[in-house]
């Protein structure tokens, strides 16, 4: 990064005109026309990069404009710096955009906790990560809603991330293989972060550069991060919404055979006294490609994992942070036949159960706070759990000082 931090203060790409303008640290400016180059979208008016404080700055057509930290050099965690990680739940970011929209919908005491959360994030005190949960949430939102939500999510998230969790989980089952089949208490070794500015994480996916070719290496590093960070926050500026037909049933018959599990539990009573074993057999199936993936990997033969399944899994299972809260939240609520299990549940369970697990605080309705709460009862660890804005100002208010 040295050779672009020593030459360049910033680059600054008009999509409206076609043009380009390089600023050297010095003054001196080239100016350079770039056909093509508008935003087909009409998403953004201009994209200003600041090589020294390595931020994307985007000016949005709709007046708003939102700083994305690009990160990468040298490392994300060296970015993120002694911030807090709070994680909100969607109706939480709704008040802080009711908060700047319409704030007679909400309390006094309401209003006062989100315009502080707000100045911490803008502030760079905490870090207000976006998740794949929120966007599926939005996606098939009106347009309005969208409008007056989106921009500020983009806003004071400034390009955090939570990786996906069936990443996290992945990388859980794998150390924790690789330690049960080397014989030892605890892996050593250092897993991704969770909360990240790496490209493609909030998804999942791959996004590295390509290799070869003759573009030094930091500006490969820099265009791709870049790439990543525009086209990402196009996609879900876009007004148009998102169908979820597929993604809506596919999560209704999850929910459907946990509920009939839950009935059954609660009718048969062997099966009631064995809810342990059940309902982390009903755990291990839902996860069996990623379980199996992570036990070939660790060379573990299959009398092996036959015994690891019968006399260690309880114990492995529960050891990892994001997965044991899973399995404890799971069997907490599968328990209570009378608690219904709607689509909806399976994005929290996935998400706030991986929150909970890694970040700082996290901030959720009632009933979700309730499960994780119980999922970390006879376990160490788990973030701070509050149901409000006013309770999250409360718990961070000494901490911020």
């Amino acid at each position: 990064m040295s050779y672009l931090v020593h030459s360049w203060a910033r680059m600054v790409q008009d999509f409206e005109h076609e043009t380009v303008e390089l600023v050297r640290l010095d003054g001196q400016r080239i100016q350079l026309s770039s056909p093509g180059t508008s935003d087909p979208y009409r998403t953004f008016l201009s994209a200003t990069y600041d090589f020294v404080d390595r931020v994307l700055i985007l000016n949005l057509v709709h007046g708003d404009q939102v700083e994305v930290e690009i990160g990468g050099f040298p490392d994300d965690d060296h970015r993120r710096g002694d911030r807090l990680c709070v994680y909100l739940d969607q109706n939480q970011w709704i008040k802080l955009a009711q908060y700047v929209h319409t704030p007679d919908k909400l309390t006094a005491p309401e209003r006062a906790a989100a315009e502080t959360v707000c100045r911490w994030a803008r502030d760079q005190r905490i870090l207000l990560p976006l998740s794949g949960a929120h966007l599926t949430e939005i996606a098939s939102a009106r347009s309005r809603y969208r409008n007056t939500l989106v921009p500020l999510m983009l806003e004071l998230c400034r390009g955090w991330q939570m990786r996906s969790p069936i990443r996290v989980r992945q990388d859980e089952l794998r150390a924790m293989f690789r330690v049960r089949q080397a014989g030892q208490q605890t892996s050593e070794e250092a897993r991704p972060a969770v909360f990240t500015l790496e490209p493609g994480a909030l998804f999942g996916t791959d996004a590295s550069p390509p290799t070869g070719g003759t573009v030094p290496p930091e500006f490969a590093e820099l265009h791709r991060r870049v790439t990543w960070v525009t086209a990402m926050y196009s996609s879900v500026l876009d007004d148009e919404p998102i169908e979820r037909g597929q993604a809506d049933e596919l999560a209704d018959r999850w929910a459907k055979s946990l509920h009939e599990l839950a009935v059954e539990l609660k009718r048969n009573t062997a099966a009631r006294e064995n809810s342990r074993t059940v309902i982390r057999t009903r755990l291990i199936v839902d996860m069996r490609d990623d379980v199996i993936e992570a036990a070939l990997a660790a060379g573990m033969p299959l009398e092996r994992f036959e015994a690891w399944h019968t006399e260690e899994a309880e114990q492995d299972l529960l050891a990892t942070p994001y997965v044991g809260t899973v399995y404890e939240a799971t069997h907490a609520r599968l328990r209570n036949a009378g608690d219904v299990w709607h689509g909806h549940d399976l994005n929290d369970l996935l998400y706030l159960a991986c929150a909970s697990a890694y970040a700082d605080v996290v901030a959720c309705e009632n009933k979700a706070a309730d499960y994780l709460a119980r999922a970390w009862r006879s376990r160490s660890g788990g973030a701070k759990l509050v149901k409000t804005l006013p309770a999250l100002v409360e718990h961070l208010q000494p901490i911020l000082r």
